[in-house]
């Protein structure tokens, strides 16, 4: 039913207005009152409306509602979620904002509808544990079939590289050898530095390419490594920083600012506070690959970057030259320009690698400081 306070709260023009009257309408407020009362009484729809129309001030509060059926905050926050506390509007508070509920339903619940949410709420907790557990029985069932799965495909891995790596093991040729065991390692240790790089790992992808390139320096000294070079077509770099005075006149200009700075070169090469270089062969790429006649179906290829490799190896002037599609090519089971896969990460872990790593490394400048010794000669 409507109590009188409930009326009180209401804007009495809008009451008016609800009753079918003029908002001029000379009326008191307990006329109004009992009028509201008679036709509400009468009809219950009209009782329905009067508290959907004037939900935000006869709403009912989480508060009010949670000493009403002597429920927990929780419950009525999870029977809002089930839509079966209807929401008439929000208001604000320094809390933030709380829901109204629709005065008409809430009165019409009872303890035992209360009691038949609750009862139904502790069925469909205990069903739902029933069902996680038999999942979790069947995701281990499923792992465990996996993992079996995975364990063979790594031996069946394990099997195949380490047959790769028998032919060049048992050759009696230690430099040979001793070549393609740091070029193999140099290869895994590549791909860490790549996966670390796409996973945004800075430290360990700049510790992985350091490993890297101390490899590129002493495998170039192989004489089973050849290198030539790879110079593509927009192989330079060009960096401009104008001065501000000539970044305004080239706001107001049509052309990119390239084209800017082709038309007006000599007067920003002349300016002193204009910044404007060109790179050569920023993009460029030196091509080694190390290889064998005795081993002819296993080789190894790498790339360098120019600014890398131009400290230690020959000048592109010296090289052969090759094209896109010639080192496109060379890309096979040994190529290092990718991350690992989910079976590589297992069998050649970070520890796994760097530990072969640098036993091979330390093998490999052993054995070619000895032929340096004897005086032969080693770079192709």
């Amino acid at each position: 039913m409507i109590s009188k306070d409930l009326v009180k709260k209401c804007n009495k023009s809008e009451l008016k207005k609800f009753l079918g009257f003029e908002t001029h309408t000379r009326m008191s407020d307990i006329k109004l009152f009992e009028i509201i009362q008679e036709k509400c009484v009468k009809d219950e729809s009209k009782l329905e409306e009067f508290f959907t129309q004037f939900g935000l001030v006869t709403g009912v509060t989480p508060v009010e509602f949670e000493s009403k059926y002597n429920c927990t905050k929780t419950e009525r926050q999870r029977w809002t979620e089930e839509n079966k506390l209807p929401i008439v509007g929000y208001k604000r508070s320094q809390y933030g904002n709380y829901p109204l509920f629709n005065r008409y339903y809430i009165d019409r619940l009872n303890k035992e509808m209360i009691e038949q949410w609750r009862v139904a709420h502790k069925q469909k907790v205990s069903e739902n544990r029933k069902k996680a557990v038999e999942k979790a029985k069947n995701t281990r069932l499923k792992n465990i079939e996996l993992n079996k799965k995975k364990a063979q495909a790594r031996i069946e891995f394990e099997k195949n590289i380490n047959k790769i790596r028998s032919k060049w093991d048992l050759e009696e040729n230690s430099i040979l050898s001793s070549t393609y065991d740091l070029a193999f390692w140099t290869v895994w240790i590549s791909r860490w530095a790549k996966e670390h790089q796409c996973n945004g790992d800075y430290d360990a992808k700049e510790l992985f390419y350091e490993m890297k390139n101390e490899a590129m320096k002493q495998l170039v000294l192989s004489p089973y490594t050849s290198i030539a070079f790879y110079r593509p077509e927009n192989h330079k770099k060009t960096t401009i920083d104008l001065c501000s005075m000539h970044y305004d006149e080239y706001k107001y200009t049509d052309v990119d600012i390239k084209s800017y700075v082709d038309i007006y070169s000599e007067e920003i090469e002349s300016c002193s506070y204009c910044i404007h270089y060109t790179e050569r062969d920023y993009y460029s790429l030196y091509f080694i690959q190390i290889e064998n006649e005795n081993i002819p179906d296993i080789s190894f290829s790498f790339h360098s970057p120019y600014s890398i490799g131009e400290s230690y190896l020959p000048s592109p002037k010296l090289l052969e030259k090759v094209d896109k599609e010639t080192h496109r090519s060379s890309e096979g089971m040994f190529r290092f320009g990718r991350s690992l896969y989910n079976e590589e990460k297992t069998l050649f872990n970070e520890e796994y690698t760097q530990k072969n790593f640098r036993i091979a490394l330390s093998k490999y400048m052993s054995i070619l400081a000895g032929k340096q010794s004897r005086g032969y000669p080693l770079l192709s």
